[in-house]
């Protein structure tokens, strides 16, 4: 903005240049009459009237006497969209978060949006955790209204979500699986990878499958999901082969869990919800047993982070790290166009097996 404009004036530009995005007017394009549009943006027609004076010196609306005011140049950087929060884990997170992050940078960009990554030192526990205090800046921008609305990458406790509330920030989880506490999400589809995953394992002739979970407030679906996939297996306890509270941090005791186990009630067949935690898993079993127990890995994985190398077969279901930043992004803009306030979205997988099987999600997946 140019020095010396004042205050109220400077939020009339921001509100004209939105309007003109939201809208998605072009080069050439009229604006409603100045008083029509302070109705609009809810300003008062003196302050509308200097903000437009103000945008045709920066060389973005073009007026003609008794004719109206013109877009010049919808391409207005730094001014254009709204100022949107990407709120990440911590500075060591994994290839993924970091591969979404610099996704979501990308695709508020395209829209005329900017975008602030804050970084926090954010655990396992984060939804029961006051998160948005770790994340240094974040509270200070949402009091100063620099803010307008936040992506998260990371679960956020009840009474942050009441705060943003309060303040009027709407949000949006992307990544992970189903998260309840959540009115915008999106989110992977937990019931399609459980039943994709085990189905795949039962048809290559494994008798104990077993399902790895980490924390999640969606367990109980891919319990009940797990145990209606292995119904069909003669003697098969699914209780005793649902594992929770498994992930990367786990992936030792995870080994030494299986290796304490007689071979025979062994697993012989895993379904990893995080590649990092297969890895670790895998490396930690052949340092410590060699390859004489390999259990037949399904492993989900984004399609943007390349396979890692196992002396097996491994077979994965692949989401698309950019699929959920566009449908993210489209809907925080959503929200922020048309005030909505829940909707979740579901990122489909796609199975890569290792014969090269195609598979159907079954109908009743998503019931």
């Amino acid at each position: 903005m140019t020095n010396g404009v004042g205050k109220k004036t400077e939020k009339a530009q921001h509100l004209i240049v939105r309007y003109i995005w939201d809208k998605k007017l072009k080069a050439g394009e009229r604006l409603p009459s100045c008083s029509a549009l302070a109705r609009e943006l809810d300003l008062s027609d003196t302050t509308v009237f200097r903000a437009i004076r103000q945008l045709q010196k920066e060389k973005i609306l073009d007026s003609h006497d008794k004719v109206g005011v013109f877009v010049s140049d919808p391409r207005t950087p730094g001014l254009a969209g709204y100022t949107i929060g990407i709120l990440a884990g911590g500075l060591l997170t994994g290839i993924q978060s970091n591969a979404l992050s610099c996704n979501l940078q990308s695709r508020l960009a395209n829209n005329g949006c900017r975008s602030i990554l804050f970084h926090g030192d954010i655990g396992p526990d984060s939804a029961r955790e006051d998160t948005l205090a770790r994340h240094l800046g974040v509270t200070q921008c949402i009091r100063r209204g620099d803010l307008q609305a936040l992506l998260l990458e990371v679960a956020i406790s009840e009474n942050n979500w009441k705060y943003l509330e309060k303040h009027k920030i709407p949000a949006c989880y992307i990544g992970g699986f189903t998260y309840l506490a959540a009115p915008l999400s999106v989110t992977l589809d937990l019931k399609t990878i459980v039943t994709m995953g085990i189905r795949r394992l039962i048809a290559l002739g494994k008798k104990r499958p077993a399902l790895l979970l980490p924390k999640l407030d969606t367990v109980a679906v891919a319990k009940e999901v797990f145990a209606k996939e292995t119904a069909g297996l003669p003697g098969f306890s699914a209780d005793r082969f649902c594992w929770e509270n498994s992930d990367y941090h786990t992936s030792a005791e995870t080994v030494q869990r299986c290796l304490m186990l007689p071979e025979s009630e062994r697993p012989d067949g895993f379904l990893f919800l995080d590649d990092v935690f297969a890895q670790s898993f895998y490396a930690g079993l052949i340092r410590r047993n060699g390859i004489a127990y390999m259990p037949h890995p399904v492993v989900l994985r984004a399609s943007e982070v390349l396979p890692f190398s196992l002396p097996l077969d491994v077979d994965y279901v692949e989401y698309s790290i950019s699929g959920m930043a566009d449908e993210g992004v489209r809907l925080i803009l959503e929200s922020l166009r048309t005030g909505k306030q829940r909707d979740t979205r579901w990122i489909q997988p796609n199975p890569i097996f290792t014969d090269n099987e195609t598979y159907t999600t079954p109908k009743e997946a998503f019931q």
